[in-house]
């Protein structure tokens, strides 16, 4: 764990004078810092696994390339003890699931985003794979995990066991941000301003990234999809669950690898989606 003085000397080289240390929430197997300097900047240090931040610097600068509000990242460190990066804060506040036309905005720069390719498939601190399939079976074939750690009922196990993965295999590999909720999009006067925490950053289908938002609501999907290009439909809404659902097992999965204890929620998001699929 890091303490607010080693934070300070990590990131004095990059931003300057550091007048204020303060720990934000983040995810259990991370630890995320505000740091407001003497002359009146803000900046976030991040630290985590190396995969992971080396995903997200990379992930981000990949995205401002083409246009997408990214966050600024002035450092990488992964080869210390300690792995962590150092970002420009994003000026603005969360939005509300009600921001239509930010929404929409939204939506064009994930298909900006969603144009650019990799080599292979699946979340980038992970590893790719060949295809997109073997990544949406991984977390079906490891629910086992999940309910002998005691965090996923077993008849939502079973129900579970017995759906076969049927999304369709994209053309290509998609960059994606992978955790897109409107916790992580940032505006100011109506507009965006970006877009952040990058750590989950994948290639993969498209329409995963937007499953992923759709567990916002249904309002604020049709307002993103507008901007995005698409129109609503149940095969489109059929997909979308499904890959809620996948997330949900993801995020359980990478909670009980945090030790991590936010479970039930994810449970029951999938016990409310599964009837979307009969």
């Amino acid at each position: 764990m890091l303490g607010n003085r080693l934070v300070a000397e990590l990131a004095r080289p990059v931003v300057g004078s550091v007048a204020e240390v303060e720990r934000v929430q983040g995810f259990a197997g991370n630890e995320c810092f505000r740091l407001r300097t003497g002359a009146g900047e803000t900046f976030y240090l991040k630290s985590g696994a190396a995969e992971a931040v080396r995903a997200e610097g990379w992930a981000c600068e990949q995205a401002r390339r083409v246009d997408v509000l990214a966050p600024e990242v002035l450092k990488v460190e992964v080869e210390s003890p300690t792995a962590y990066l150092i970002e420009r804060a994003v000026p603005g506040e969360p939005i509300s699931a009600t921001d239509e036309g930010v929404l929409a905005t939204v939506g064009e720069q994930l298909r900006r985003l969603h144009g650019v390719t990799g080599s292979g498939y699946g979340f980038l601190h992970e590893g790719l794979k060949d295809t997109w399939n073997e990544v949406i079976r991984q977390p079906f074939e490891r629910i086992g995990e999940l309910t002998a750690a005691g965090v996923l009922p077993v008849d939502l196990a079973a129900e579970l066991s017995a759906l076969e993965p049927f999304a369709q295999e994209p053309s290509r590999p998609a960059l994606l941000h992978a955790d897109l909720h409107p916790r992580h999009i940032y505006a100011q006067d109506g507009k965006l301003t970006g877009i952040i925490d990058w750590g989950d950053a994948a290639f993969g289908d498209p329409l995963f990234e937007l499953g992923r938002f759709s567990c916002a609501g249904s309002a604020p999907t049709t307002a993103l999809l507008a901007g995005y290009g698409l129109d609503r439909t149940p095969e489109l809404d059929r997909i979308l669950t499904f890959y809620r659902i996948t997330w949900s097992l993801l995020a359980m999965q990478w909670e009980l690898a945090a030790n991590g204890d936010w479970f039930a929620a994810h449970a029951e998001a999938i016990r409310s989606d599964l009837p979307l699929l009969a």
